[in-house]
């Protein structure tokens, strides 16, 4: 999606355009701040104290922004002949119970302010009048012909953008800095905010001001987050309807007499004010100016207002229809509205979160249909994923900026365009429209546009996986904003490297850039981007598998973002922990994440964040095999993103419906999602996802047995990857195609597929596959008998997997040892090391893995003869499947029972078992386990003598085999059929189907299998009416050889036994031979 914080600068004031490099006129100027001394001493400024002849009255009228005072106008005349200037002249009055003394030194007190600010959100203070004698105590100031806010917003119906704009120049008013010191000061009442002839608010009458510098240092206080926090000192001033608190850097001037209704709670309880109550009051200015409205204008009675203060029943910004359209400044509301002042935010992290928002300074007069304008609309509905209108207004801004011949308003129209098509993931219309307005920001010499479009065209290659095109986009816009000394857009830019990098999997350059980019927003106190920066970091560490480094970024990034009331950066954040916690199995924990991302998305109206993050929970469900409600989950996300026309999500999403489907075995919905995902991809120019969605096409195939479609489909998928740079994404296409030569076997091809890999996971650094490669390598080694070498593999696959902590890695690699074990009958540790994996996946929630591991224990039993065991075994694994809907799973299981049952010579038992494991496989459908079944009903049969019923399920195996070029199966099948016909006495037949057998074992490197078919032949030949000893004892020999070499000595020993047998009974079958010969 496009970047969380818009880079496009607010229009219509001059400042705007370049707010970071503008962002001095946000600093209050210190003019001769006076020092403590005497009164007298402090009020003579020759420059400041006026001759009240210099004055004209022009007006009488008292103006409605002051209590305390009238306002009326004047013109001031610097000397004789001068035409003057309009200026305000407050006449100040002493009210009855204020002494004369008292009088003077409160008036005196507010020239020392009002001399001491000088900044273009607050009034400019032009002098004084001092002749109390007189009764002419008057304070001079610049006239602002548009009145105050009241007046201002009555005028006519502002739109969102304009009303934006008097917010932002509210709240700049508060973010004001002096070298070290910072000067708070915000008015509680619109009627104190004025519009300057430039229609910027400004903060007017500081009368009830007090300046207190405090001698005692500042103390510390911790936040609940953990962070030092500045706590000042209480005064020791005497009560006073005004309290004013100053430190060494900071001074806050705090109105404790403003009304009621924009009081906060602590004050209502009798807590001193303070900067937070000020915070407070900001929040309902925004409130204010964006519906129109005073706080709780329905009630009148004191108490009321007081109960819905004290309690929090503060209404609710989203409900309005104005600042619904704001969500940004709807939460920044209800931050200013936290009950509890620690919560709030600081006058900072306000301004952080208004200056972005689309702004247009108000002016009377302008034609409704201006560009800019249309522009900031547009804007505004882009903010909230309304694409769709902000297209609309964006075109309509474009046609005005032709109109009107403003190169810089259409090139910014175009620029807005490229971020509404990429949001909309219509890559090549978003890359058209940038590319449009970054050569007209070059040929009108707009630098910044110039950078701020290469921006967007390296967010637009990074999405279609051009990734030296947008190296080289961010890598301009980088040089752009040294050049121009914008710090920001360098960091940005950055940020934008290190996800190239991070996608390239070039994980060194990925993490140096976001370090790089980190510092800058560090340096210019850029809370929003070092978070956002942060994020990035999180998803490189989880991309890496380093699950704790990833954790605390995102853990740090989530507190900032809670700390400047940023909720949709909170959510963000909390997605990837979810998807930190899943990888890890912490089941619980990642749900909890991805709900709490949820709640926060349902409140502040992001519908696309809501898809995401059930696509998140569709993610979990499918890791814990909750197939149901992963189901349920994508279909939500797809719906949602189908209405927001994000097809970039839509395509992810499809793509995990097809991994649900293929774990259910519903492989003809799995490969239309596939392909419709892959539709999809094609169709937005995502290589990317075109060959992440290959690989799931190639597992899927895999998975029916299609070896040559998943072979095709794995090593499309690898191109691609090369072809764009992915080298993590190569070599896990590589070691797909490890998997799919191991399963035909071809286990040379296997074992290069696997090296391969290994190779590029070890110099990336990608520890966790690594280790599931390792993994794959001992799968290998146990499919040709090498156990020696398998568990030598397993155990380094261990060794990484509890380096990284990865319970369900190690789960895993146990079970492989267990199978090692078992192989070569050695039951006590097999069954050490399934129940040491069953532990952790107990532990981790696994429901899926647990049973296979019980699965497994039960092999263990039955091979010991334990069959109450291993029945009580299979029959809690079979519960897990049933629950969980995994139907393959429960077809072998039922296969294992029957294997039980005919253990116990429980045949009628048996049969049914099996022939219900073939059934489900025929509904499933997966005609290769239909074959393996009919291979087993064959051994079945032929243990019972029933020859025939045993040839014909061999013979249906065979012909499902050859269909599929199965070779494995194929062998085992055809030595059955040897088995058979030599039960028969059918020795051609057999020594036939024996032949080929033993071809195709040895061709697979399957030597188990081979010394096996060679014994049996040996067998044959010894069997026949006239024995060829020299062909069995060759065979024998051969099939001793084999079993001598792959260690299985038990076989061995049975082979060597046969040896002499055949041994013996060729020298007596001589002698016999040679009687005969002799009485003939």
């Amino acid at each position: 999606m496009p970047p969380q914080r818009p880079e496009s600068p607010a229009m219509g004031a001059p400042e705007a355009q370049k707010a970071q490099q503008n962002a001095s006129k946000y600093v209050l100027n210190a003019v001769d701040f006076p020092m403590p001394g005497k009164l007298s001493e402090r009020l003579d400024y020759v420059r400041f104290r006026l001759s009240p002849d210099t004055i004209e009255f022009t007006s009488v009228e008292s103006s409605a922004h002051s209590e305390n005072f009238g306002d009326v106008r004047a013109t001031w005349k610097r000397w004789k002949g001068n035409d003057g200037q309009h200026v305000g002249v407050r006449k100040r009055r002493r009210n009855l119970g204020i002494g004369k003394g008292e009088f003077s030194k409160e008036f005196t007190r507010e020239v020392d302010l009002m001399a001491s600010l000088s900044h273009e959100n607050v009034e400019k203070f032009i002098g004084f009048v001092n002749e109390f004698e007189n009764g002419k105590t008057w304070i001079v100031v610049s006239w602002e012909p548009n009145g105050n806010l009241n007046e201002f917003l009555a005028k006519k119906q502002w739109e969102t953008p304009e009303r934006l704009s008097l917010t932002l120049s509210q709240v700049s008013s508060i973010f004001i800095h002096v070298s070290h010191q910072s000067v708070m000061g915000i008015s509680t009442r619109r009627r104190n905010i004025l519009i300057s002839s430039s229609y910027r608010a400004i903060i007017s009458n500081f009368v009830s001001a007090r300046v207190l510098v405090d001698p005692k240092p500042k103390t510390k206080a911790v936040s609940k987050t953990g962070d030092p926090q500045e706590k000042l000192p209480p005064t020791a001033e005497s009560p006073s309807p005004i309290r004013a608190v100053a430190t060494d850097t900071q001074l806050t001037v705090i109105e404790t007499t403003s009304s009621l209704r924009w009081a906060s709670p602590e004050v209502l309880k009798g807590s001193p004010s303070g900067l937070s109550s000020d915070i407070w009051a900001a929040g309902w200015i925004g409130w204010e100016v964006m519906t129109d409205k005073v706080p709780f204008c329905e009630y009148r009675l004191k108490i009321e207002i007081t109960k819905k203060i004290v309690e929090g029943e503060v209404p609710s910004p989203q409900e309005h229809g104005g600042l619904s359209q704001v969500i940004g400044l709807c939460n920044l509301i209800k931050h200013c509205w936290k009950d509890s002042p620690e919560d709030r935010p600081d006058s900072t992290q306000c301004y952080n979160v208004v200056q972005w928002m689309p702004s247009i300074v108000p002016v009377e007069g302008r034609p409704a249909s201006s560009s800019g304008l249309s522009l900031q609309k547009g804007w505004v509905h882009y903010l909230q994923g309304s694409y769709e209108d902000a297209a609309f207004l964006f075109e309509e801004g474009l046609g005005l900026a032709r109109n009107e011949d403003d190169q810089g308003f259409r090139a910014e129209a175009y620029h807005r365009l490229g971020h509404v098509y990429y949001a909309q993931t219509k890559y090549i219309d978003a890359e058209e429209s940038y590319g449009r307005a970054r050569d007209i920001f070059a040929r009108i010499g707009d630098d910044h546009g110039r950078a701020n479009t290469l921006q967007g065209l390296g967010h637009v290659y990074r999405a279609r996986s051009k990734y030296a095109e947008a190296e080289n986009s961010y890598t301009g816009a980088q040089e752009i904003f040294c050049r121009v000394e914008d710090e920001m857009g360098q960091a940005i830019a950055l940020r934008g490297l290190g996800e190239v990098y991070r996608a390239q999997s070039k994980y060194t350059e990925a993490k140096e850039s976001y370090k790089q980019a980190q510092e800058i927003f560090v340096r210019i106190g850029d809370d929003h981007g070092r978070a956002n920066t942060l994020q990035g970091l999180g998803h490189l560490y989880r991309t890496r598998f380093q699950h704790s480094e990833a954790d605390k970024s995102y853990t740090e990034a989530k507190e900032i973002f809670l700390r400047i009331g940023d909720d949709h950066g909170q959510a963000i954040t909390l997605q990837g922990l979810g998807h930190v916690y899943r990888v890890q199995s912490q089941y619980c924990e990642a749900k909890e994440s991805f709900e709490k991302a949820q709640e926060i998305f349902d409140r502040i109206g992001d519908d696309h964040g809501r898809a995401i993050t059930l696509q998140g929970l569709g993610h979990l469900y499918r890791a814990r095999s909750h197939y149901r409600e992963a189901k349920d989950s994508y279909a939500k996300a797809q719906k949602i993103f189908t209405r927001v026309g994000d097809k970039h999500g839509s395509a992810i999403t499809l793509r995990g419906l097809g991994d649900v489907y293929c774990a259910e075995y519903k492989y003809s919905e799995a490969e239309t999602s596939y392909t419709d995902a892959q539709a999809v991809f094609i169709q937005i120019g995502s290589d990317h996802g075109q060959a992440i969605t290959l690989r799931g096409l190639g597992k899927l195939d895999f998975a029916r047995s299609q070896y040559t479609a998943a072979e095709k489909a794995y090593l499309k998928a690898r191109d691609i990857f090369s072809r764009i740079g992915d080298e993590r994404g190569r070599a896990l296409a590589m070691r797909g195609l490890g998997d799919v030569y191991c399963a035909q076997p071809n286990f040379t091809l296997a074992m290069a597929s696997y090296t391969r890999a290994q190779e590029i996971f070890i110099r990336i650094g990608d520890k966790r596959a690594h280790a599931i490669t390792l993994q794959g390598l001992g799968h290998v080694y146990y499919a040709q008998s090498k156990y020696a070498e398998a568990e030598k593999a397993y155990k380094a696959a261990q060794s990484v997997f509890i380096d990284m902590g990865n319970d369900h890695g190690q789960a895993i690699t146990l079970r492989g040892l267990g199978n090692v074990s078992f192989a070569q009958a050695q039951y006590s540790a097999a069954e050490k090391s399934y129940r040491k994996a069953q532990g952790i996946l107990s532990r981790i929630g696994d429901d899926r893995d647990r049973a296979l591991v019980l699965r497994e224990l039960g092999d263990v039993y039955r091979a010991q003869s334990n069959f109450t065991l291993a029945m009580a075994s299979y029959t809690r694994a079979q519960e897990v499947f049933v629950r969980i809907g995994d139907k393959r799973a429960r077809a072998i299981t039922l296969q294992k029972l029957g294997h039980v049952h005919y253990a116990q010579s429980k045949y009628a038992e048996a049969e049914q078992s099996y022939k219900q494991a073939k059934g489900i496989f025929g509904d499933i459908p997966d005609e290769q386990a239909c074959a393996i079944m009919s291979q087993e009903l064959g051994h079945f049969y032929y243990t019972r003598s029933k020859y025939n019923e045993a040839e014909q399920s061999y013979k249906q195996a065979e012909e499902i085999f050859v269909r599929f070029a199965n070779k494995q199966g194929l062998s085992i099948t055809l030595k059955g059929l040897g088995d058979v016909y030599r039960a028969q006495l059918d020795f051609p037949k057999a020594i036939e189907y024996y032949a080929r057998a033993e071809k195709i074992f040895a061709l697979i490197g399957d030597q188990q299998g081979q010394a096996t078919t060679e014994r049996g032949l040996g067998d044959v030949y010894y069997a026949q009416p006239r024995p060829n000893f020299t062909q069995a004892i060759e065979s024998y020999k051969k099939a001793e050889r084999i079993f001598a070499s792959i260690g299985d000595e038990h076989a061995r020993a049975i082979t060597r036994r046969r040896l002499e047998q055949i041994n013996d009974a060729q020298f007596e079958y001589i002698e016999i031979e040679g009687s005969i010969t002799a009485t003939e």
